[in-house]
């Protein structure tokens, strides 16, 4: 698996400055992998249906931003995200998540359809020391290519939250809080 990351500054969420300021990015991280033909998860941080000015999940402009370019580079696109903070992974919850956080309008622009799927699957580790298996959400187990946009915050329990930290929005629903009392 090839991790790559990049940042640019951004002076504000214009929709042509975040664009601009994520392609920047994306460059200097190396390019998008190649995404032609494959199925995309693009796996921002929806924690909670938060107002997009409370800054807690990761902001609608930018969800746009790497959504069009994976679009425009072939990749079929999903977006999707098990929420946290006690919030059930379901569909009426998802759709809560979406609306609050500004998706809804970002699928519609995007033309794409929001995802609602809230199976998952169990993926076993055989060489675990501490966890043998696990449960992730069945887009993360369907996609090719997952692209985290992860939104930097602080956090209770790891005290940061970045892109290995967005990356357990995977785990769904409420199996989240079970596994930091385990592993705070």
């Amino acid at each position: 698996m090839k991790t790559i990351t990049g940042s640019a500054k951004c002076k504000s969420y214009e929709k042509e400055e975040v664009l601009k300021a994520v392609e920047k990015a994306v460059k200097a991280a190396g390019g998008l992998p190649n995404v032609n033909g494959k199925r995309v998860l693009l796996k921002p941080n929806l924690l909670a249906d938060a107002a997009i000015d409370r800054a807690v999940t990761t902001h609608p402009a930018v969800i746009y931003a790497v959504g069009k370019m994976i679009i425009d580079a072939g990749g079929i696109l999903t977006i999707a995200d098990s929420p946290g903070a006690g919030i059930m992974y379901n569909q009426r919850s998802l759709k809560r998540v979406y609306h609050k956080c500004g998706i809804e309008d970002v699928a519609k622009e995007l033309g794409i359809e929001l995802n609602y799927d809230t199976g998952y699957q169990e993926r076993t580790i055989p060489e675990g020391v501490v966890m043998k298996r696990f449960t992730v959400i069945n887009q993360a187990c369907d996609a090719d290519v997952i692209i985290s946009v992860c939104k930097l915050k602080t956090h209770m329990f790891a005290h940061y939250s970045g892109a290995v930290k967005n990356t357990f929005g995977v785990v769904p629903g409420l199996d989240k809080p079970v596994f930091h009392s385990r592993f705070p």
